[in-house]
């Protein structure tokens, strides 16, 4: 190992259309094939109040955009909201979200796209191994995927998220544009009265935004790290934003509140009851090549920060080795694949899931305070009331998403926050060693 890893510095090879299409990757995975539906369920089947509410969770992603963006232009490093949380908030801060994002938000994260990807594959085919297999291999695979350079992962990752991104679109602009159904238990998706819960609609939203904020991770290899973060995170958002109104406008059109408040894909039930069958059973592929993007751009990302921790010497020394060749961490890379794999392993899909939520949103939000703390590098003055308005509501946001994750969530849901109290022990402990040695 010693002879393939030393201490190379990052490239800075990633452009505006990486990030962009990084931030799509990140997002995008299986809930845009669900979420949708539990939307306008929570919405009464109103489909001006689900639009209305898409573009309230966006306005509220692009709030969280433009704040980290700006944090990212004055600490242009790899680890991104880590870093802005361990200069607003101290070393055991940042330590904590470190240890949260490790074992919970990008290990978590990719367990569960994993175990989605699992199952989905297990309803098609008959193979000779079992749904925990399959998530091994997928996590396995995306390990050796990411050990590439960064370029030819960022190229990777491209082609992945344009591939989910624009047939997604395709479709939902031709069920938009085909002749309405005429007969009443189609025609009757938007007159079926419901009841309306504002919070879970907005919630489901936020969740389907989530991810976005994993490109920061990757500041420490953008080229032109002020320009290139503030528009690859504005494209990225305003692009899914438009991506998921389109899709819940069209399938709300073609579908009875039933089948959207129950069908496990909407996209392809849409397209069903359309009559386009032969479209219709492309969508599984669209639906695994977009699990399988977004757990690429997840460990592409979180490995970054798993790096950045290691610089700072939060976590050991060997995981911030960089491949002579490549300069991609492959320790890093290798660990963040280790506990997901762990985690796929011991956990169902349901599990993993509310296991990622709660404590990524805390963390998030508190990041977004940053700039309430942080004076852009190299300025002297400090962040604008524009952003600072902007970070006030995507922290408010964070903190909607995190409480009602509490309250309606699963048990799991809570798990997240055992992992953080354990994280602060280890904290306590991991410091007191090192300073001691440092004495």
């Amino acid at each position: 190992m010693s002879e393939v890893l030393g201490e190379a510095a990052l490239r800075r090879t990633l452009g505006r259309r990486d990030i962009a299409l990084l931030t799509v990757g990140n997002v995008i995975g299986s809930g845009i094939f669900l979420v949708p539906g539990t939307v306008m369920t929570a919405s009464g089947m109103n489909v001006g109040l689900a639009i209305a509410i898409w573009a309230t969770g966006a306005a509220l992603a692009l709030c969280g955009a433009l704040t980290y963006a700006r944090l990212a232009e004055s600490r242009p490093e790899a680890g991104g909201v880590y870093i802005y949380i361990r200069d607003a908030f101290g070393r055991t801060a940042g330590f904590l979200f470190g240890w949260m994002m490790l074992f919970v938000g990008i290990s978590g994260a990719i367990a569960t796209l994993a175990s989605a990807f699992a199952r989905i594959i297990s309803r098609f085919f008959i193979l000779p191994i079992g749904p925990t297999a399959i998530g091994l291999l997928v996590v396995l695979a995306i390990a050796l995927a990411n050990c590439a350079s960064v370029r030819r992962s960022g190229d990777v990752q491209n082609w992945t998220a344009l591939f989910k991104l624009l047939p997604l679109v395709a479709i939902a602009i031709l069920l938009l544009v085909l002749p309405l159904p005429t007969h009443p238990e189609a025609a009757s998706a938007l007159q079926v009265p419901a009841g309306i819960n504002i919070s879970v609609a907005l919630i489901a939203v936020l969740w389907a935004f989530e991810g976005w904020q994993y490109v920061t991770y990757n500041s420490g290899e953008v080229a032109d790290p002020g320009r290139t973060i503030r528009f690859g995170l504005i494209a990225g958002v305003v692009m899914l934003g438009v991506a998921y109104m389109l899709i819940t406008l069209a399938v709300s059109l073609w579908l009875p509140p039933a089948e959207l408040a129950s069908a496990p894909n909407v996209v392809e039930s849409a397209l069903r009851a359309a009559d386009l069958n032969l479209i219709a059973n492309t969508v599984t592929v669209i639906v695994l090549v977009a699990i399988l993007s977004a757990a690429h751009a997840t460990l592409l990302s979180g490995s970054r920060l798993v790096y950045a921790m290691a610089v700072d010497g939060f976590l050991p020394g060997a995981l911030a080795k960089l491949s002579v060749r490549t300069r991609v961490p492959l320790p890093a890379v290798l660990l963040c694949a280790t506990v997901a794999a762990i985690l796929t392993a011991i956990g169902s899909f349901d599990a993993l899931l509310g296991y990622v939520v709660v404590t990524s949103w805390l963390f998030y939000g508190l990041a977004g305070l940053a700039v309430f703390r942080l004076a852009p590098a190299g300025d002297g003055h400090r962040f604008g009331i524009g952003v600072k308005a902007a970070a006030a509501l995507f922290a408010a946001g964070a903190l909607l998403v995190m409480i009602s994750s509490l309250i309606s969530g699963p048990p799991s849901a809570r798990y997240g926050l055992m992992i953080v109290a354990v994280g602060w022990v280890a904290a306590r402990i991991w410091f007191y060693m090192r300073d001691r040695a440092a004495a």
